[in-house]
């Protein structure tokens, strides 16, 4: 079940990870109006026939989920962002990846609940560690605080916390990350500050 943004976000993920792909970015941008999450991937893409079908729960691509008889995932969020006021996009090419783009609006009040990010991103970076699956992870996260004053925000980058923390499938590391994370969260949502963190390559 999706109880928050950030499972629908996750549902994503997992699918850019299936779909073969050696780089996934995720962006989240939040304000006091929106928060938009888009995730690309460099995974085998999808044909304009699949992308047609992809709002179809009772359709699902079986070479790319062998196991699923149904996919529930976009449907869900496409019906989720059309009763709440908000937006979707999708971009796929056939080799090259797919791109996803969902905009909540987080003044509707049925609007799902954002969630707790700082779990997403360490999901998100610990995916696939326990499979040995080489693939990085990109998060860049913005926030405005207050209209007008600017964003600000930090930078995630798998191979660059591998380096810093060791393999992410082993506990001591993970708990590391988390803490990690709620250290750049913390400053991030601080009010009237000019801190900016960023892990720069």
């Amino acid at each position: 079940m999706h109880f928050t943004i950030c499972d629908y976000v996750f549902e994503i993920v997992q699918n850019a990870v299936e779909s073969g792909a050696s780089s996934v970015r995720i962006i989240c941008d939040e304000n006091s109006h929106n928060c938009v999450f888009v995730v690309e991937d460099n995974g085998c893409g999808m044909t304009e026939e699949q992308l047609a079908t992809c709002r179809n729960p009772f359709i699902t691509n079986s070479k790319k989920h062998p196991r699923r008889k149904m996919g529930f995932g976009i449907p869900f969020i496409i019906q989720c962002l059309e009763t709440t006021g908000g937006q979707w996009h999708i971009d796929s090419k056939v080799g090259r990846g797919t791109r996803v783009e969902m905009r909540f609006s987080m003044r509707n009040i049925d609007t799902p609940p954002l969630g707790n990010l700082e779990d997403l991103w360490v999901s998100i970076l610990c995916f696939g560690c326990e499979d040995d699956k080489k693939i990085n992870f990109l998060i860049e996260r913005t926030l405005e605080i207050n209209e007008g004053e600017g964003k600000k925000g930090y930078q995630l980058d798998k191979n660059e916390l591998s380096d810093m923390l060791g393999e992410l499938n082993d506990i001591a590391a993970q708990v590391a990350l988390k803490k990690y994370i709620h250290k750049l969260e913390t400053d991030l949502c601080k009010p009237k500050t000019l801190v900016n963190i960023c892990l720069k390559k």
